[in-house]
């Protein structure tokens, strides 16, 4: 009895878990890897519609920066409307962070160029994943 009920948990927690083959990341069904850095204080998720304003970071994965909105005047983008639609990328990232977060995030170059963000069109072809630091 206690070896099945031991199997039934085991079997319940590796299924339960997010694998990624980067160290130290999770992953998403829709493929996005993450990590939090920081969690916020925020109080909720953004919904459908809301608008929100984040810091990104977007580089290749040997660290060459792509693009960052880090160097404005106020250090953060402009308002967006957020909308959930792509999956795998920076608008399903946004979607699982409160206030204050910070996340890391290992994203297909496919999936961030579907992005309604201008960012996407810094992406070389060459690249098939790049990282982004979020902070929200």
């Amino acid at each position: 009895m206690r070896t099945t009920l031991f199997l039934v948990f085991g079997f319940t927690f590796l299924v339960s878990c997010n694998f990624s083959k980067h160290d130290g990341y999770s992953i998403t069904y829709s493929g996005l890897h993450y990590k939090y850095n920081f969690i916020g204080d925020g109080e909720k998720t953004p919904v459908e519609g809301d608008y929100i304003q984040f810091s990104i970071v977007v580089s290749t994965m040997n660290d060459s920066i792509l693009y960052t909105n880090n160097r404005s005047a106020t250090g953060m983008a402009k308002w967006v409307k957020f909308n959930n639609s792509v999956k795998g990328a920076i608008q399903e990232a946004l979607g699982m962070m409160i206030k204050g977060d910070s996340l890391s995030l290992i994203i297909e170059s496919e999936n961030i160029k579907l992005e309604p963000f201008a960012f996407a069109q810094f992406i070389p072809e060459r690249e098939d994943i790049v990282k982004a630091e979020l902070v929200l």
